[in-house]
C-alpha cells in the first residue's frame, strides 16, 4: 500500500467516525425534551429545592413554600398572562409534546397531534415569581384492545397529558418529573 492510499483510507475513516458523531448528536438532541436557556440552572435548582421539602415524596405534593396561582385555564387568560405568554406556553408544549413519539407513543396510543395548551400555574415565593407550571394535552387513543380491521372506532378514547414547568423569561423549561405524559380516558 502507498503512502496515498494509506493516507486516504485513514482520513475516510476518520471522516465516517464524525459523520457518526454528528448523526448520534442529532438523534440524542431530538430525544430531549427540555430547553437549557441561559436560567435553566436556576430554574431546576429552584424546582429541586421546593420538591425536596415534599415529605413523603409523593407525585401529588406540590411545591411547598411556593404560592400556586392558576393564570390560565381552558382558555380563559388572567390579566398577569399576556397574549405574547400564551404563544410562547403553546410553542413549549408543542415542542416538549414531540418526545411522546419516543416515549408514550410506542406502546398502544395514537395521539392526534393538536397539542394543546391546557393550563398555566405561576408559581410565586413571596412576590417574586419563580417559576411557570404548563400542563398540555393531545387528544388519543388507546390501541391495545381495539379490533385492527377498524383504526380508531371502538378504541378507548381520551388524552394524553403531561406538564412542564418554564422559568419567568421563559427561555428555559424541563418536564415535570411528577407529571410526565399519561393516558387519561374520557370514556
Amino acid at each position: 500500500m502507498n503512502l496515498f492510499t494509506s493516507i486516504a483510507s485513514r482520513l475516510f475513516v476518520f471522516t465516517l467516525i464524525a459523520l457518526v458523531n454528528v448523526v448520534f448528536s442529532f438523534v440524542s438532541q431530538a430525544a430531549r425534551a427540555d430547553q437549557a436557556g441561559p436560567d435553566y440552572l436556576a430554574l431546576a435548582t429552584r424546582i429541586k429545592e421546593a420538591r425536596s421539602a415534599c415529605v413523603p415524596q409523593t407525585a401529588d405534593c406540590s411545591l411547598p413554600g411556593l404560592r400556586p396561582e392558576v393564570v390560565y385555564e381552558n382558555g380563559h387568560a388572567d390579566a398577569r398572562v399576556t397574549q405574547e405568554h400564551l404563544k410562547v406556553f403553546s410553542e413549549v408544549a408543542k415542542h416538549q409534546a414531540q418526545i411522546w413519539a419516543d416515549t408514550i407513543l410506542e406502546g398502544d396510543y395514537r395521539a392526534a397531534g393538536d397539542t394543546r395548551l391546557d393550563k398555566v400555574e405561576a408559581f410565586f415565593k413571596g412576590e417574586e415569581l419563580v417559576a411557570y407550571r404548563i400542563t398540555y394535552s393531545e387528544r388519543a387513543w388507546y390501541t391495545g384492545e381495539c379490533h385492527p380491521s377498524q383504526p380508531l372506532q371502538g378504541c378507548e378514547e381520551g388524552r394524553i397529558a403531561e406538564a412542564s414547568f418554564v422559568s419567568p423569561t421563559t427561555q428555559s423549561w424541563l418536564r415535570d418529573d411528577r407529571a410526565y405524559a399519561d393516558f387519561i380516558s374520557i370514556n
